[in-house]
């Protein structure tokens, strides 16, 4: 009889033989999968044996040209673009992901910020129109790319094929940010995913609504904008060198029971959401024109209407947001219903986000320029060193390189006045500055 080979690499806790608390926690069944590069399990960042099959057949699935497993969330998708591009300028919504800054200053691209809308009653992006980018490009031939939401963290798509038309007549690539958008187009109510328009890259993250576990993603391309050779360099940059080949089998087992499940894998979910937009005085409902993804519930919840036995995927500022999916049973449906219609509605009182889009920025030359800590009320007139943003919505106040207005500031103090928490502040609230700006 052949005996079962001995594990003479690393990682070493030999499917948790050695280490009982870990074995405890996670069983060895599933740590016998938590393996490496060994020779007969292919390499991530040189593929051509069964990480190369995997991923031509969720190309072949998703109706793109290429398909990449990402093991650093949608970030390291977005990163890998964005480095990937010529040198230039970025087109970006207000509320673009950190993900970009980052790259975009790694990289040397400068960004312009596009003129962006934001719900007059919840106060929530609703991201650039094809007019506004159109606007933008008229006035800035160095722009490479526009990154694009489809959708935003609150559900809502624009009209991307209006969006696209633009920017091809201009030979701009157009970036798909789809983070939360993986389980888009496997119901009738549900928006059309993003890889089914002609767009040239879109990173989903599947960890988010697509079944995978946590950091597990997919970056899906269509034709060359992207140089290929560049974009496989930055994978490999902002990527572990020892992926998990955990979070690679979720993503295709989460690919194999989304496109196997169907609409009837998201029939309740969908009829949770459409549901909910029905209480229009205290739920979010798109506009006429827009579309928006009916399982993300935005909710207008003063304080002292929050339920402990329900869990948002966040709460802050008067609003709530709730992220329903396929897991979701008959009570606890019913259970988020009856709170939704429990909520006495409150006079909305949204932050005034600045709308308006800003010169081209110098991320780099922010980030790594001396800084200064001043108290906001200082800071006006100076050149932001940092991302600073209020969670909820995590929309930047001030990106890398953009000077401080009065109005941002003023949005700052708002949002901690009511309860938002401020990312990017130092020690005692004070706002990061290019020093002698």
């Amino acid at each position: 009889m052949r005996a079962r080979p001995v594990g003479l690499h690393v990682p070493v806790h030999g499917d948790g033989r050695a280490f009982a608390r870990l074995a405890r926690a996670f069983g060895a069944r599933i740590l016998r999968r938590d393996l490496t590069e060994l020779s007969d399990l292919d390499d991530l960042f040189a593929p051509s044996g069964p990480i190369a099959e995997s991923q031509r057949g969720m190309a072949r699935a998703f109706g793109v040209d290429r398909a990449r497993f990402l093991v650093g969330g949608a970030s390291a998708g977005l990163k890998a673009l964005v480095w990937a591009l010529p040198r230039g300028t970025v087109a970006v919504p207000r509320d673009v992901h950190r993900s970009v800054v980052s790259a975009a200053a790694a990289a040397g691209h400068r960004l312009r910020v596009l003129p962006t809308r934001f719900d007059p009653r919840f106060g929530i992006p609703l991201g650039p129109t094809a007019e506004d980018v159109a606007a933008t490009l008229a006035i800035d031939g160095s722009v490479r790319a526009v990154v694009v939401h489809h959708p935003t963290y609150h559900g809502v798509v624009g009209d991307l094929d209006a969006l696209t038309a633009v920017c091809r007549e201009r030979g701009v690539a157009v970036l798909v940010d789809s983070a939360h958008g993986a389980h888009f187009g496997l119901h009738p109510d549900l928006p059309e995913p993003a890889y089914r328009h002609e767009v040239d890259a879109v990173v989903m993250g599947m960890h988010k609504s697509g079944g995978a576990l946590t950091q597990g993603a997919l970056l899906l391309l269509r034709g060359d904008a992207v140089a290929p050779e560049r974009l496989e360099e930055g994978l490999a940059l902002f990527q572990s060198s020892s992926p998990s080949y955990l979070l690679m089998a979720s993503v295709e087992l989460a690919v194999a029971d989304l496109v196997e499940g169907g609409p009837g894998l998201w029939a309740r979910a969908v009829d949770v959401g459409l549901r909910a937009r029905k209480l229009a005085d205290r739920v979010f409902s798109p506009a006429p024109g827009q579309n928006a993804d009916p399982t993300r519930i935005t909710v207008l919840e003063p304080p002292g209407s929050e339920t402990p036995s329900l869990v948002a995927e966040y709460r802050g500022g008067g609003t709530a947001l709730y992220v329903v999916g396929p897991g979701i049973g008959a009570q606890a449906s019913r259970r988020l219903l009856t709170h939704l219609r429990g909520i006495v509605p409150a006079s909305p009182d949204p932050l005034p986000w600045d709308p308006a889009g800003s010169e081209p920025l110098d991320p780099r030359g922010a980030l790594l320029a001396q800084r200064a800590w001043v108290a906001p009320e200082r800071a006006a007139g100076r050149v932001s060193a940092g991302i600073v943003s209020l969670s909820p919505p995590c929309v930047p106040l001030a990106l890398p390189g953009e000077t401080w207005t009065p109005r941002a500031l003023g949005t700052l103090t708002r949002g901690l006045s009511s309860g938002r928490v401020a990312q990017g502040l130092g020690a005692g609230g004070t706002v990061p500055v290019v020093a002698g700006s």
